[in-house]
């Protein structure tokens, strides 16, 4: 009677849920029974992206598909560029029902679309579009203003540069589309935008206080398709030390009478400029310092940084030192460095003479032997 009808019911009831239960966990199962259900699109179990999307040619691109509930084996991919066939795109497993196809870099428009079992999605398509760039590209640096250079443009962006710490790097051109970013990308994590320049050109300038290495991050205002750059590299240089040393005399070790006169022949050198050169004297009698016959003075003095080697002769001065008496005759060399602690300076080698008055000897001897 009617307890027997309610059972039924119930029966009934709980196979019919116990078969909506089997197919929201996995829609392939009585597909063969419930073929109006099977038709329905993929999508209303996976969620498709990027659908259909345009990317930078050139660029790497991901397609991927998520179950929107529970989880499932992996769906289908099948891909065509244009032109070609279907071909089957294989899927990682990117965890939580979800599934990624990675591609290096679209040469052309491609077509793909998903199959789970007796599902299908729809066809979507990857637009590929050109990338955006700047076009007629400078890289210029204008180094610290106390070198006295000029600013040196190249009409490219080196992978590689050598920049002397305090220059300024200006990165320009023009673009070749509108663009909705335009910016340089730090190593960092910073960045710098690309600002209006004279000329039409978009140019972003900054100081190289050391290393750094940076992209050029472009993005199209209508496409949407943006471009990173190669990695660019910038090494801040430091200014070196002069070089100076002695060409002549050859030998550090002489002997003079204070009446001779000795020439000595030095050469300087300086990666930016050299700003002064000077010799110091320093005078021992019976090995004891004398400051009063020890000296220091200024040789020769530049004004610009144009001079970066210069050859002269100077005389190292000893006709007022007495008999026994040893000088050591040193040259320095400086840059033009603004460093707070003052110009790099370096220092030669030293040429050491000591002082024989053969004539002050002799004079005293004969008059010696006039006393006898």
């Amino acid at each position: 009677g009617a307890s027997f009808t309610v059972r039924r019911l119930a029966f009934l009831g709980s196979g019919a849920l116990a078969a909506a239960a089997a197919v929201w966990l996995d829609p392939g199962v009585f597909g063969w029974f419930l073929r109006p259900f099977s038709a329905r699109p993929l999508e209303s179990i996976l969620a498709i992206s990027p659908g259909d999307a345009s990317a930078a040619k050139g660029l790497p691109f991901a397609i991927e598909a998520a179950y929107r509930s529970g989880w499932g084996e992996e769906p289908e991919l099948r891909i065509r560029a244009a032109g070609e066939r279907w071909t089957r795109g294989f899927m990682t497993d990117a965890g939580g029902g979800r599934f990624r196809y990675s591609g290096a870099g679209l040469s052309s428009d491609l077509s793909y679309r998903f199959r789970y079992k007796e599902f299908q999605s729809r066809v979507y398509r990857l637009r590929a579009l050109e990338p955006p760039e700047l076009e007629d590209t400078l890289f210029s640096v204008s180094p610290p203003a106390y070198t006295g250079q000029k600013a040196v443009s190249y009409p490219y962006l080196p992978s590689e540069a050598g920049v002397l710490k305090g220059g300024l790097v200006s990165v320009s051109g023009r673009r070749s589309r509108d663009l909705s970013a335009a910016e340089l990308m730090f190593e960092n994590g910073t960045s710098l935008p690309l600002a209006p320049a004279a000329g039409g050109r978009l140019s972003a300038e900054f100081i190289v206080d050391g290393d750094v290495s940076y992209r050029l991050f472009l993005r199209g205002r209508e496409s949407g398709a943006a471009a990173a750059g190669e990695r660019r590299a910038i090494k801040a240089l430091e200014d070196g030390p002069p070089a100076v040393e002695v060409l002549s005399p050859a030998f550090g070790e002489l002997e003079s009478a204070p009446e001779e006169e000795i020439k000595a022949v030095y050469e300087a050198s300086d990666d930016i400029g050299l700003k002064s050169l000077g010799l110091s004297r320093a005078v021992s009698v019976s090995g004891v310092r004398s400051g009063e016959l020890s000296l220091e003075k200024e040789i020769r003095a530049f004004s610009g940084p144009s001079e970066r080697r210069v050859t002269g002769e100077t005389e190292l001065p000893i006709y007022d030192l007495p008999d026994g008496a040893e000088a050591e005759f040193v040259f320095s060399a400086c840059d033009r460095s603004p460093s707070a602690d003052g110009p790099s300076c370096s220092r030669s080698g030293a040429v050491r003479i000591k002082i024989s008055d053969f004539s002050g000897r002799h004079a005293a001897a004969y008059a010696g032997m006039e006393a006898l």
